[in-house]
């Protein structure tokens, strides 16, 4: 019985020590060594960082405020909170950072607020293909500011006169009554907001805010009454010197077939292809390569392929050797009999059988008789 629990130990010992190496190797480094990389339910990878040294300079640097519940994560220099970073698919890279951004309302009680974003001088800006321009309010007309000789902006009527917002489309979008959106230029890095009705009737909103969140949210449109921020997404350039990126983005990205944090020193690994999926191939073998995966035929046929060579050949030396022992014993017959009829021995045995009476004084012996 004793030995029988220490067998079930062992091999309990054995399972979590496979687990947490299987689970440590899977693991893949995105803060610099040395480096916290999670801030509450946030991670933050490099070239962002938590603490000195941690990140790639003070555009980057990350503030992590844990006397709140939960944790909030600040970009320090652009006074920005962070709600995540995104990732482009297969993890490649690091796509855009998602933060809080502000609501410009006006006749809003009990607030109204004139809050404002300046990214001048710095990396980011706010993302063209993922953000939208929104101005909500019956009879609004708000225009983005400071951004000539571009106008961009949108206006809104009331249908009811009563509710902020009218009921969406089917396409989850403002509707021609109480809410409008637009698209923004390309490498915005300012927002600030206007509104020209000299008689507004209610509240007057205008945000940028992330296109996918507000489809979603536009079906609960009531609680973005009450709201100072909502989610918007950055992007960022680097200097192309700065990293050697030949894209014209101004990004790195991993190779394909790798992922991982391609800002860091060897922060991409090869993706296991085979491992991910194991019906890859079908009924090949999927063969792991650096960057990518072959599908081999099956090795089935190639293995009783060679175990029928290998026991056809054991079974031609075997016949052979057995065909040689054969041949040899014939051919010492052969040459017995030879030296037999040489020496007279069958006239020997004519003489014995001949002559009775001496044939039991007559005896012939072998040759291993001999020796």
């Amino acid at each position: 019985m004793i030995m029988r629990f220490a067998l079930i130990f062992i091999f309990l010992v054995l399972l979590l020590t496979k687990v947490a190496l299987a689970s440590n190797s899977t693991a893949i480094p995105i803060a610099k060594p040395g480096c916290n990389d999670t801030c509450g339910q946030v991670r933050v990878p490099y070239p962002f960082g938590i603490g000195p040294d941690c990140y790639r300079d003070s555009w980057f640097e990350v503030l992590c405020n844990e006397t709140l519940s939960p944790p909030t994560t600040l970009v320090k220099k652009i006074n920005m909170e962070v709600l995540n970073f995104s990732y482009v698919p297969e993890y490649t890279s690091i796509e855009f950072v998602r933060v809080k951004s502000p609501v410009i309302s006006k006749n809003c009680s009990p607030r109204e607020t004139e809050q404002r974003v300046n990214l001048t001088g710095s990396p980011f800006f706010y993302s063209e293909t993922r953000n939208k321009f929104v101005a909500a309010g019956c009879n609004n007309r708000a225009l983005m500011a400071g951004i000539n000789p571009t106008i961009v902006g949108c206006e809104s009527d009331c249908i009811n006169g009563d509710t902020l917002f009218g009921s969406p489309g089917p396409d989850k979008t403002c509707n021609s009554g109480t809410c409008c959106e637009t698209v923004i230029p390309s490498d915005l890095k300012t927002f600030n907001a206007t509104f020209e009705r000299n008689e507004p009737e209610g509240c007057q909103l205008a945000f940028l805010v992330d296109q996918q969140w507000f489809d979603f949210s536009i079906e609960n449109s009531s609680r973005l009454q009450n709201t100072e921020y909502v989610p918007a997404l950055l992007d960022w350039s680097l200097p192309p010197e700065d990293y050697g990126t030949s894209n014209y983005s101004g990004r790195l990205y991993c190779s394909y077939g790798y992922w991982g944090n391609p800002y860091l020193p060897y922060g991409c690994h090869d993706i296991d292809e085979c491992l991910e999926d194991k019906r890859r191939c079908g009924d090949d073998t999927c063969v792991n390569k650096p960057g990518h995966f072959v599908c081999e035929g099956s090795r089935t046929w190639i293995i009783a392929l060679g175990l029928g060579l290998g026991f056809g050949i054991l079974c031609l030396v075997v016949g052979g050797w057995l065909l040689y022992k054969f041949l040899k014993k014939r051919r010492e017959v052969k040459l017995k009999e030879k030296f037999f009829k040489r020496s007279g021995g069958f006239l020997l045995q004519q003489q014995m059988f001949s002559h009775k009476g001496s044939l039991e004084k007559t005896k012939i012996f072998t040759s291993k008789e001999l020796d």
